[in-house]
């Protein structure tokens, strides 16, 4: 939508809405991303175990970026919304916008990537 707004815009007002829509899409990718950057031990853990103990949560809490439910009131992979995390990312990255700032931000998802994949074995 910001894309919109600057393009087909007809004055600085839609270029300034075009600029806040990106800078809250970045926050908001940015958050989620370090929610899921407190889970990185799991990760490295699937990567090893390939159990569902060590899945990903996909409810944070806004505070705390912590994760809502309990891991044994989870029990699935979460491959859904980690790929629809990925594939908006990617989208994101290819319009324009930076989202990964880090090498470690990097690593990670490429770990994701390896995380989804598992679903396709």
């Amino acid at each position: 939508m910001s894309l919109a707004y600057k393009r087909q815009g007809e004055g600085e007002r839609d270029r300034q809405r075009g600029d806040e829509l990106e800078k809250n899409v970045v926050k908001l990718m940015r958050s989620i991303l370090q929610c899921m950057l407190g889970q990185v031990n799991r990760v490295e853990s699937f990567k090893k175990s390939l159990r569902k103990e060590h899945s990903l949560h996909a409810k944070y809490n806004i505070s705390t970026c912590g994760p809502v439910v309990g891991d044994h009131n989870w029990g699935h992979l979460q491959i859904d919304a980690t790929s629809l995390f990925l594939l908006v990312l990617a989208q994101l990255t290819s319009a324009g916008l930076r989202i990964v700032f880090t090498l470690d931000e990097v690593a990670f998802i490429q770990n994701l990537i390896f995380y989804i994949e598992t679903a396709y074995r």
